[in-house]
C-alpha cells in the first residue's frame, strides 16, 4: 500500500512537474512572442511617423536642401525684379535729367554715359526693396500653386520654418539697401552733379 501510494503520488509529482515546465515553456514563448510584436510594432511606426518628424528636429544652424532651394528661387527672381525695377527708374531719371542736356548738346555722348551709369547708385534703394518683394511674392505664389508649401507643411514645417530663408535673405537685402542709402548713393549723386557742372562749363554750346 505505502509502494502503491509512493508510485501514485511519484506518478501525480511528476505529472505535475511536467505540466509545470510545459505551463512555464508556453508563459515564456509568449512573452518573447510578445516582445518581439512590441519591438516590430515600434520599429514600423518609427519607419511610419519618422520622415514626418525630421524637419522639426532639424538643428536651428543645420541649412537642408529644402532652405537652398527656397533661397535660390527667390534669389534669382529677386534679382531680375530688381534689374527690371531699376531699367524703369533708370529710363525715368535719365529722359528726366540728362536726356534732355543731350539733345541741347550741353552734354557730349561720355559725359552723358558716365552720368547714366551714376545714376545707378541712386535708383537701386528703390529698386532693391520692390525687387525683393516682387521676387517673393512670385515664388510663394508658385510654391502654393504646385502644393509645395502643403508638402512641406505636411513633413512637420511651420510657416516660420518654411519662411527662414526668406528672413535670411531679407535681412541681406536690407543691409545692401542702407549700404547704398547712406554711402553709394550720396556720393554718385555729388559725383553727377560735379560731371554736370563741369561739362557745362567746358562746353561752348552750354
Amino acid at each position: 500500500g505505502v509502494l502503491g501510494a509512493g508510485r501514485g503520488g511519484g506518478g501525480g509529482w511528476g505529472v505535475s512537474a511536467g505540466r509545470g515546465g510545459f505551463a512555464g515553456g508556453n508563459n515564456m514563448g509568449g512573452r518573447r512572442s510578445g516582445t518581439w510584436r512590441l519591438r516590430t510594432l515600434v520599429w514600423i511606426e518609427q519607419m511610419v511617423c519618422q520622415p514626418a518628424s525630421l524637419p522639426q528636429s532639424t538643428p536651428p544652424g543645420v541649412t537642408t536642401t529644402l532652405d537652398r532651394y527656397i533661397f535660390r528661387n527667390v534669389l534669382f527672381s529677386s534679382l531680375a525684379a530688381v534689374g527690371i525695377c531699376a531699367f524703369v527708374l533708370l529710363v525715368g531719371n535719365v529722359v528726366k535729367d540728362l536726356l534732355s542736356a543731350l539733345a541741347a548738346e550741353q552734354i557730349d555722348l561720355p559725359t552723358f554715359v558716365r552720368a547714366t551709369l551714376l545714376v545707378v547708385p541712386f535708383v537701386m534703394p528703390y529698386a532693391l526693396p520692390l525687387g525683393l518683394l516682387t521676387g517673393i511674392l512670385l515664388v510663394l505664389g508658385r510654391l502654393s500653386a504646385q502644393q509645395e508649401i502643403t508638402a512641406m507643411r505636411a513633413a512637420g514645417w511651420g510657416l516660420a520654418r518654411i519662411a527662414r530663408p526668406i528672413f535670411v535673405l531679407a535681412v541681406i537685402g536690407a543691409a545692401v539697401v542702407l549700404w547704398f542709402s547712406c554711402e553709394l548713393s550720396p556720393r554718385a549723386s555729388s559725383n553727377k552733379k560735379l560731371l554736370l557742372i563741369d561739362a557745362t562749363r567746358t562746353n561752348p554750346l552750354s
